[in-house]
């Protein structure tokens, strides 16, 4: 972005994109400020950035998700998450893809299925849709491939972060 500014492409007649799927210290993030004396020329530039990123549920369940896998990682792994640090959006993902497997399970047995075949949860996850009891209703395609949802963050000079736009 700073080389975008020393060339005047940040002066708002220009666009730039990132994709930061998993905002996380282990990832990496979009942060202006590095400590230096170009942190200012940074902060300005990064207003004409947006972030792409997963959608990440905004409601109590999710919330509590996140402080569980902080517990039980700490208490099972030893590995402590940073203050500041959250939850890899992909850790609930996983965690949907056991609930997605179980389901189709599920439906299955429920249905007196002869056969448990690999034939059998190819044919029935052709848009399969389920309620993830951490991120609500999963809708997937035909091909059984997870639709997902994204934000579009712009950063907020004032804050020095970036904020979902409306």
């Amino acid at each position: 972005m700073l080389v975008a500014s020393d060339l005047g492409f940040t002066a708002g007649e220009h666009v730039y994109l990132g994709v930061n799927l998993f905002p996380s210290t282990t990832w990496g993030n979009f942060s202006y400020s590095t400590g230096d004396d170009r942190d200012d020329d940074a902060r300005d530039a990064y207003q004409s950035l947006l972030l792409i990123s997963l959608s990440v549920s905004q409601d109590t369940t999710y919330s509590n998700f996140v402080q569980q896998t902080k517990k039980l990682s700490a208490a099972k792994y030893g590995f402590v998450y940073a203050p500041n640090d959250e939850v890899d959006v992909i850790t609930a993902h996983f965690y949907d893809s056991i609930i997605y497997y179980a389901s189709m399970i599920r439906d299955l047995a429920e249905d007196d299925s002869p056969s448990f075949s690999g034939a059998a949860l190819a044919l029935l996850k052709q848009s399969f849709n389920f309620t993830s009891p951490i991120n609500g209703p999963v809708t997937m395609s035909a091909d059984g491939d997870r639709q997902s949802a994204y934000t579009i963050k712009n950063f907020n000079p004032i804050s020095g972060q970036f904020e979902r736009t409306t």
